[in-house]
């Protein structure tokens, strides 16, 4: 959804185009999503057909964890509640993680195109 450099965001049409040109004044909503983002990120690429160690070991993690998470909520909960519940969970999660990394990554040098470490190491 960002676009970090120019020649990334000249080649985007549509919504995308729309999102890039707004995308300082929607960083905070596009955390909301973030945590959401994550999840399926992770199963995406564990279920994809590339190499990963130990996949089921990571598969058999999440769906345990899943498994365990939703069951503790609808004990405790109504359906509707326990919706509204991992909805707040996985939103609180893309901020938190954006509030955290965000502030780190800001002012870090861009290293040009085609420089190699040794000039990177000089000038960073």
């Amino acid at each position: 959804m960002l676009s970090f450099h120019d020649e990334a965001a000249d080649g985007r049409r549509g919504v995308l185009k729309w999102v890039t040109r707004r995308q300082g004044w929607l960083f905070f909503p596009l955390l909301l999503l973030e945590g959401l983002n994550l999840h399926v990120d992770s199963m995406m690429t564990l279920t994809a057909r590339t190499s990963v160690k130990r996949r089921w070991v990571d598969l058999a993690l999440i769906a345990t964890h899943w498994a365990l998470y939703l069951t503790f909520l609808f004990l405790l909960l109504p359906p509707g509640k326990v919706a509204a519940f991992v909805g707040v969970h996985l939103a609180v999660l893309g901020v938190y993680m954006g509030g955290a990394f965000a502030p780190n990554h800001t002012g870090m040098p861009i290293v040009a195109r085609g420089a190699s470490s040794t000039t990177c190491a000089a000038r960073c």
